[in-house]
């Protein structure tokens, strides 16, 4: 709907404003809430503009046993992708010192969190050294500004045929998905990516209601250049766009003529890219990029193993879709989404013409089958491009959330949905991610439990269950603190062993924190809590465990040395193990007497 006055024009404008704040304001704890390189293959694409930065003007994807991070095959090469983020991410961060990431990252093989099980996994993600933080930190606040064209590119397309209500609300729940907003504030293309697929889907649905025009036609070949110079996903787009001039040349014939000659003058701009990639690599679209499976997984077997997790993508795809929510948050959401579905529907029915929102649903199930399809395929996460590069459904979805309603409720049903939307997003940003990426604070109370070389100190340990069965899982939460500045990236262990025998029953090794707050980056005099899962065996037949911990150097695997606070070394578990408690297994007797334990003073 085009603006009839002043007025109207103004209102949209304040809007526009007060989504962009609301986006850049939750975007404001992501872009800064990971210190480390663990969002979506960072890695690769920190890579890429520092070779930019360093000379080369168009990178090509290599196999480089010297690639800064190891990977599933070997490395995390993005070099594959089309340029346009990387020149422009180069640019902006020229005030900012640039050095290759291999001399300020290093291996994480343990990154991996899951809210239901315990952390374990290599995904080929980095630990970062404070060398490359200025560097790393610009490309991040680039990426995340980069955002603020994504509300006004959903609202301004939805605008144009949908009331006012309903554009709010395409545009709230495209800037606050948490998979958005993740990706949007990491050093990823997408996040170039996501605004030129809004403007595009955009300035094709004002075509589609305003007519074709030189103008219109120039804005739409400049934003189509621009997304296919960001990421190859831009071929999606040509869908609305055909559809749009199809409608507006009101015959097949006129409009493929007028849509022929369109499109060759968007493909000489584009052909370099495509002739870059077959020359390199054999394929236009450079698939050689992605990770095959080895072989095509069945589309049953599919639906039945990962069709749950899709749907966890595509809501909280947070650190390569490996945090997840609790399931009620899912079924929250899906509550949610019920009526926006059911409206839609009710639309599709009604619709005796092709109208938008068949141009709209043709573009997003368009990209929900590449998504799954690709999936059978290869090794990536697109599922989460569903939210990404789909933009398309937020508009559908409004549009049938506010038909669903009946017209005396609809504005109260609009606030509730805004509010139920706001608070959930809050929700997944305090109660999922702070948890998982900032430690928590933590106290000092009376004397440590142990002193370890370069100057760290555990403050205190406790153990939960104190009394498990074979098969349970155990919270182990360590205090630690950095005295001076700490040289080295260590690894932390720990190990359950038997009563009276060194035999470990059950360990877990993982960078501090699983690995979101390297030693390197402790700030002195700040203790912290750690925590960390231990299973134990399912066929466990010992009458209690006992529970050690410590550091060591990933490389060299050599332990830090620990001593009591007394000065003494810890006999029981070596003098490079700390013994932190035990814990009784159901239907024995209870460890012996006089054995250390390090509770939490407020246990004491």
């Amino acid at each position: 709907m085009v603006p009839k006055t002043k007025r109207d024009f103004w209102i949209d404008f304040g809007l526009c404003f007060a989504l962009i704040l609301v986006y850049l304001l939750l975007g404001w704890f992501y872009w800064r809430l990971v210190a480390v390189p663990a969002k979506p293959d960072e890695i690769g694409h920190l890579t890429y503009v520092a070779e930019i930065r360093l000379g080369h003007v168009w990178p090509v994807m290599r196999s480089d046993p010297n690639f800064p991070c190891g990977a599933v095959r070997g490395t995390t090469d993005e070099r594959f992708q089309p340029p346009l983020y990387y020149w422009l991410s180069a640019l902006v961060t020229l005030p900012t010192p640039v050095r290759w990431p291999g001399e300020w990252t290093a291996p994480n093989p343990w990154f991996s969190y899951s809210w239901a099980s315990a952390p374990g996994g290599n995904l080929a993600f980095c630990v970062q050294f404070p060398e490359g933080n200025p560097f790393l930190m610009a490309l991040r606040l680039w990426s995340w500004l980069l955002g603020v064209l994504i509300p006004c590119g959903v609202y301004l397309g939805a605008r144009a045929w949908l009331p006012r209500p309903a554009a709010v609300l395409a545009s709230m729940l495209a800037t606050t998905m948490p998979s958005v907003l993740f990706s949007q504030t990491g050093v990823s293309n997408i996040a170039l990516f996501v605004p030129l697929n809004a403007l595009s889907i955009a300035q094709a649905i004002w075509i589609w209601r305003s007519g074709w025009s030189p103008a219109r036609a120039r804005r739409l070949s400049i934003l189509l250049v621009l997304a296919f110079y960001t990421r190859l996903e831009a071929v999606f787009l040509l869908l609305p766009v055909a559809f749009a001039l199809l409608r507006t040349h009101w015959s097949i014939t006129r409009g493929l003529w007028a849509g022929l000659r369109w499109g060759i003058r968007v493909a000489v701009w584009i052909l370099p890219l495509f002739a870059r990639n077959l020359f390199f690599y054999g394929d236009p679209l450079a698939r050689v990029g992605l990770f095959p499976r080895g072989w095509t997984v069945p589309l049953g077997m599919w639906i039945r193993y990962e069709g749950w997790n899709t749907y966890r993508l595509i809501f909280t795809s947070l650190g390569h879709g490996t945090v997840y929510a609790p399931d009620g948050f899912y079924m929250l959401t899906g509550l949610f989404l019920l009526p926006g579905l059911m409206g839609t529907i009710h639309l599709l029915c009604c619709t005796k013409r092709f109208s938008e929102i068949w141009m709209l649903l043709f573009h997003a199930v368009a990209v929900v089958i590449a998504a799954v399809l690709l999936s059978l395929r290869y090794i990536v996460g697109w599922p989460r491009y569903i939210a990404t590069a789909g933009l398309s459904w937020y508009m559908l979805w409004a549009a049938g959330y506010m038909t669903f309603w009946p017209q005396r409720v609809r504005y109260l049903a609009l606030a509730g949905a805004i509010v139920f939307w706001y608070v959930l997003s809050l929700a997944v940003l305090f109660q999922i991610l702070f948890p998982i990426y900032v430690p928590r604070a933590a106290e000092r109370s009376g004397a440590p439990v142990a002193f370890l070389g370069k100057g760290i100190v555990l403050h205190w340990a406790t153990i939960t269950p104190s009394r498990a069965r074979p098969g349970d899982d155990l919270i182990i939460r360590l205090v630690w603190e950095a005295t001076e500045p700490v040289a080295g990236n260590y690894a932390v262990f720990v190990h359950a062993l038997e009563p009276d025998a060194p035999r470990i029953l059950a360990q877990e090794d993982t960078f501090p924190f699983y690995g979101h707050y390297p030693t390197m980056l402790w700030v002195p005099g700040k203790p912290f809590e750690d925590i960390h899962h231990l299973r134990l065996p399912s066929d466990l037949n010992v009458p209690y465990v006992r529970l050690t911990t410590g550091l060591y150097d990933y490389k060299t695997m050599e332990r830090l040395p620990a001593i009591a606070p007394d000065g003494t070394p810890f006999e029981a578990g070596g003098p490079y193990a700390i013994p932190i408690g035990q814990v009784v297994i159901a239907g024995s007797e209870a460890p012996p007497s006089g054995t250390r334990q390090h509770p939490h003073p407020a246990q004491k």
